[in-house]
């Protein structure tokens, strides 16, 4: 069984402590060096979970149910610095209605990707909320079951990216993609990356088919950090094409007088990768059958007890899903996803890279 990277016998860093460095990050005009610094210490410190075991051991606190989050480094373009440094904040009202239920303290603590798997096979974790790509490179995933899936404001419980093109562009097919600039979503992104590979392969175009990048690493592929710049690279004619989630396409208003604003007129679909979900919540195999069954049950009847509590989620509320359909969203990503372990530095991240454009 791999070892936990956090260890229970090394204190873990306050919550008020926590406090005062994203306070500090969020005054900082460096925040972004800040948050990276607060992660590294995060990972270097431990758990909260694991302060949590400790003190359950020795008698000392009710062991609460403690649920993953997990965080990545922030792109520059790619969101808000305050998702990084507190991701808890849109559950916590979802939370509070978990901890009633159960009647049982429901915990949050973050964690980095590929600290879940061992969080959760050890126990010091009983949930986590992943991304498919995040589920997809945890090794032997299987034994960490999905619980429940949450849907989109329409009700989705998954949705495809588009691939598009300028609405005056000659290329029709994917097959017309060779040799073309194609702008992808955020690398590791289930729809905009991995999704999007797949479709290519379908249709017969390889990475290396495309035109690829210089910088930063040579022949690597065209990552922009969020939907509305891959649009806004097409239209300006940086890109030849590129691949949108579904909900931005609909956000993204038909014409403007703001110029500045991507307009789905300036677009044409030309096709539709296969559908993944938004998150999985998944659980420890450590989690006893009564207990799994009765956060399985209050996620899954959310929507109608609790609809306010899933306002900040963006989420219309929460689907099961059989295994037949987990292992379907596990062929679109596991191919192209390497399977996590420790940060890779140095030749090991070189490798990886090149391996990721064959």
């Amino acid at each position: 069984m791999p070892r936990c990277r956090r260890l229970a016998s090394v204190p873990s860093i306050p919550h008020n402590a926590f406090g005062r460095l994203r306070r500090k990050a969020m005054r900082s005009r460096n925040g972004f060096f800040v948050s990276a610094t607060l992660l590294a210490l995060g990972a270097l410190c431990g758990c909260q979970s694991a302060t949590y075991g400790f003190l359950n051991l020795i008698g000392l606190s009710r062991k609460p149910l403690v649920v993953l989050h997990v965080v990545k480094p922030l792109a520059p373009g790619s969101g808000s610095l305050k998702k990084v440094l507190n991701p808890f904040e849109p559950y916590r009202a979802l939370r509070a209605e978990l901890s009633d239920e159960l009647d049982r303290e429901v915990v949050p603590d973050v964690c980095f990707p590929f600290q879940v798997g061992p969080n959760l096979a050890l126990g010091t974790a009983h949930l986590a909320i992943v991304s498919p790509t995040d589920y997809a490179a945890i090794p032997n995933h299987e034994q960490f079951r999905v619980l429940a899936v949450p849907l989109d404001e329409k009700g989705r419980i998954q949705r495809p990216a588009l691939l598009v093109a300028p609405s005056d562009s000659d290329i029709r097919r994917v097959e017309d993609l060779k040799g073309k600039v194609v702008a992808f979503g955020p690398e590791g992104n289930p729809r905009t990356h991995h999704a999007a590979l797949v479709l290519l392969g379908e249709h017969g175009v390889r990475p290396r088919d495309l035109s690829l990048e210089v910088l930063p690493v040579p022949g690597s592929l065209k990552h922009l950090p969020n939907d509305r710049g891959v649009a806004q690279s097409v239209i300006n004619g940086s890109s030849d094409a590129g691949f949108i989630d579904l909900r931005a396409w609909e956000q993204f208003p038909e014409t403007s007088g703001d110029e500045t604003l991507p307009m789905r007129s300036k677009l044409r679909v030309v096709a539709e990768t296969p559908p993944t979900p938004d998150r999985l919540i998944i659980a420890s195999p450590t989690l006893d059958a009564s207990t799994s069954q009765r956060i399985a049950g209050f996620f899954l009847t959310a929507s109608d007890r609790h609809p306010q509590a899933l306002e900040p989620l963006r989420c219309a509320g929460f689907a099961a899903c059989d295994d037949e359909l987990v292992s379907r969203w596990m062929a679109i990503i596991s191919p192209t996803v390497v399977p996590q372990s420790a940060p890779a530095t140095g030749d090991d991240a070189a490798a990886e890279n090149e391996s990721s454009v064959e």
